[in-house]
């Protein structure tokens, strides 16, 4: 939020977080939504991270400064259970190592 205000963002209220974030239990808002009815009849979607670029009739569509938070990479140390599908695929076909 300090990085935001220091760029002109304006916030109603300040957030103070308490606890450690890595150890916070994770929601599966996907499974939750709908009652859970919503998962049962579509799968999930895992974006691609790095993706190429999606060529389409009204041109090119390219993700601009894609970054994962360093949170993520945290949690993935701290937390052998906690895989996303797609953080796993992500070094593949890349330069990229996950650091571990």
């Amino acid at each position: 939020m300090k990085k935001a205000q220091s760029q002109g963002l304006a916030f109603r209220s300040e957030v103070d977080l308490d606890g450690d974030g890595l150890s916070a239990p994770l929601a599966d808002s996907y499974k939750e939504f709908a009652y859970g009815l919503y998962s049962r009849v579509t799968k999930p979607l895992y974006r691609t991270i790095g993706q190429e670029p999606d060529v389409r009739d009204d041109g090119a569509h390219v993700n601009v400064n894609e970054t994962i938070d360093k949170s993520v990479f945290d949690r993935w140390r701290a937390d052998a259970s906690y895989r996303p599908r797609n953080l796993v695929q992500w070094p593949i076909g890349n330069a990229w190592t996950l650091p571990i």
